[in-house]
C-alpha cells in the first residue's frame, strides 16, 4: 500500500527510509505540505468559492467495511500523525527539513445511523427513512418562529428554527468542523464533540469533507454508491487515491449495495397507501403527477399478480431484467421516467408522511417505513443493464413467501468508473490470494498496464510457526470454545488454558 502511495505522489525520497512507520509519516508530512500550499492560494475571505483549487488538493480516501475497523484505523493514524507533529516541533532529533506547522485534515464519516443525535430521527429504523426525516426537518428550519438555543460549549448562542432540527446550527457546525480539521478524530469523538456544542455531527463531517478534508475515512458504501457520493460532495478526480482495506470484501459489498429485495407485503402496503393518497388529492394534483401516480399503481398491481404461483411456472426462478418485465407485464412502463418523477417530487417521502399521519389520526394503513423505500430501490435496480444482474422471483400461494430480489452479478460496472476517475486505487488485505476473482470480476475492464501487484511475507518466519490441535488440558478438561461455552468459568477463566500453553512451551 505504501509503495502505491509513493508512486502515486512521486515520493521517491522515501525509499531511503527503512521504517514503515517513518514511511507513513513521510507521506502524511508531504500531504500536509501540499495542503498548506493549496490553502495559501485561497484568499481568507473567499470561503468555499474557490472550488477549483480545492479540487486540485491531493486527497487520500481510506475505506473499510465495518464501523469498528474505521475506528481502529483512525486511532492508529493518531499515533503516526502525533509522531510526525512531535518531529516537526523539534522533539525528535531525526535529520530532515521539517516545518514547525503540521496539520493534516483527517475527516471520518458515518451515516446518519451512526452520527445523528436528534431523537426524532434516531427512532426511525431504516436508513432511508432517517435520511428523509432529516431532510424534512431541514426544510422547516427557516420557519418564522425561532427560538434561541442554550449556549454552546464555545460560549456562543445561535438562533435555530423551532420547526426544524435544533442541532442544525451553522455557527456550531463550523466551530466543530474547524476543530476536527486541526486534530485527528475518530467518528465517535466527532459525535461527542458535536453533542457538547449542540451541532449536528453528520453535517459537521460533510462540511469538513467539502471544505479541506484531505484524508477521508469512509465506509465502503459511501464510495461504492454514486448517489451517496454525490450527495455528500465527494469528487473522485485525478488527485485522489482510494484505498480499500480488507479488499476481499469489496465484491460482496458492491453486490449488497446494488441489490434490492421487495416483499409481497411491501407491494401491498405501498399500493394501498398510494390508492388512498390518490383518492384524497386527485382533485388537487396536476395531470402529469396523476399520470405517474397511476403508473406506479399499475406497476404494483401487475407485480402483485405476477407474484402469485401459477400452474406451469416454477416457484423460484431467476430472470433477466427484460424477461422479468415482460412476464410481469410492465415492459410498457418507462421506469426511468417513473423514478425521475418519484425523485423530483419526493413522492416516497410524501407517501410515507401521509401514511404516518393516517396511522396517528385514524389508525389506518400500516406504518412500515421501509415499504416505499424497498419498492423504489427495487425499481431502481430494473434500470441496470440486462447483463449486470438477475431478478430472483419467489412465487407462491403463501403470501409471506412471495418476493422479488434483484442480484447484482457484475461488480466491475461499479468499479470501472471509480478506476477511470481517480489517480490510483489500492486494494489492501491479508487474504487477497488467490486474486483470480478480483482480476476477472472486479477489474475486468481495467487495462493490464494499470495493474501492479505487490505481496510480502509474513512478519513471523515460517520456521517459527507450528500448527497443532490440543483437545484437552493437562488435567483432562475438554476444550470447547464455542459460543455457548463463553461463560464456562472452569474453562475460560481457570488456569486450564494457561497451563496448556506452559506445557506446550516446555
Amino acid at each position: 500500500m505504501l509503495l502505491s502511495l509513493l508512486h502515486t505522489f512521486h515520493l521517491k525520497t522515501i525509499l531511503k527510509v527503512a521504517s514503515p512507520v517513518l514511511c507513513t509519516a513521510f507521506i502524511i508530512s508531504r500531504l500536509s505540505d501540499l495542503r498548506a500550499e493549496h490553502l495559501a492560494n485561497i484568499e481568507p475571505g473567499s470561503s468555499d468559492e474557490d472550488e477549483d483549487l480545492r479540487k486540485q488538493m491531493p486527497r487520500i480516501i481510506f475505506c473499510s467495511r465495518t464501523h469498528s475497523q474505521l475506528l481502529q484505523f483512525a486511532n492508529e493514524l493518531k499515533l503516526v500523525v502525533g509522531a510526525e507533529a512531535n518531529r516537526r516541533s523539534g522533539d525528535s532529533k531525526e535529520p530532515g527539513d521539517w516545518s514547525s506547522n503540521f496539520t493534516l485534515a483527517v475527516v471520518p464519516f458515518g451515516s446518519r445511523r451512526h452520527t445523528c443525535i436528534n431523537p426524532d430521527v434516531r427512532r426511525i429504523q431504516s436508513v432511508a427513512g432517517m435520511n428523509d426525516r432529516c431532510l424534512d426537518l431541514l426544510k422547516t428550519r427557516n420557519s418564522k418562529k425561532a427560538v434561541q438555543s442554550r449556549s454552546g460549549s464555545n460560549g456562543s448562542s445561535t438562533t435555530r428554527s423551532s420547526g426544524g432540527c435544533v442541532y442544525f446550527a451553522e455557527d456550531a457546525i463550523k466551530h466543530v468542523r474547524d476543530e476536527i480539521l486541526t486534530h485527528v478524530h475518530d467518528i465517535e469523538e466527532v459525535v461527542s464533540d458535536a453533542r457538547r456544542s449542540e451541532a449536528c455531527p453528520y453535517f459537521v463531517t460533510r462540511s469538513a469533507i467539502q471544505r479541506t478534508g484531505q484524508f477521508l475515512i469512509l465506509p465502503y458504501n459511501v464510495v461504492l454508491h454514486k448517489p451517496t457520493r454525490d450527495s455528500i460532495g465527494i469528487d473522485l478526480n485525478e488527485n485522489c487515491v482510494v484505498i480499500f482495506d480488507e479488499a476481499h470484501n469489496v465484491m460482496d459489498a458492491i453486490i449488497d449495495i446494488h441489490s434490492a429485495k421487495m416483499s409481497y407485503e411491501n407491494m401491498v402496503t405501498v399500493l394501498e397507501a398510494t390508492m388512498t393518497y390518490h383518492e384524497k388529492y386527485a382533485q388537487r394534483l396536476r395531470s402529469k403527477n396523476l399520470y405517474y401516480i397511476r403508473q406506479l399503481m399499475t406497476v404494483l398491481r401487475h407485480l402483485i399478480a405476477f407474484s402469485a404461483a401459477e400452474v406451469g411456472h416454477p416457484a423460484m426462478a431467476a430472470e433477466a431484467v427484460s424477461e422479468f418485465q415482460f412476464k410481469a407485464k410492465i415492459d410498457n412502463i418507462n421506469v426511468f421516467k417513473l423514478l425521475r418523477f418519484i425523485d423530483e417530487t419526493k413522492f416516497a417521502q410524501k407517501i410515507q408522511g401521509f401514511t404516518d399521519s393516517r396511522v396517528e389520526t385514524q389508525g389506518q394503513l400500516k406504518a412500515g417505513r421501509s415499504d416505499i423505500y424497498s419498492v423504489v430501490a427495487f425499481l431502481n435496480c430494473l434500470t441496470n443493464s440486462v447483463g449486470d444482474g438477475r431478478v430472483v422471483c419467489s412465487r407462491s400461494k403463501e403470501e409471506k413467501e412471495r418476493f422479488f430480489k434483484y442480484l447484482m452479478l457484475n461488480p466491475s460496472v461499479v468499479m470501472k468508473p471509480i478506476m477511470d476517475s481517480v489517480r490510483a486505487v489500492v486494494f489492501a488485505g491479508g487474504t487477497l490470494s488467490p486474486r483470480t476473482d478480483i482480476e476477472t470480476r472486479l477489474l475486468s475492464g481495467v487495462a493490464a498496464e494499470r495493474k501492479t501487484f505487490f505481496s510480502c511475507g509474513h512478519v513471523v518466519p515460517e520456521q517459527n510457526v507450528l500448527g497443532t490441535v490440543v483437545a484437552r488440558g493437562p488435567s483432562g478438561v475438554e476444550f470447547d470454545f464455542r459460543f455457548h461455552s463463553r461463560n464456562n468459568n472452569s474453562l475460560v477463566r481457570s488456569k486450564e488454558s494457561g497451563y496448556s500453553y506452559l506445557a506446550f512451551i516446555d
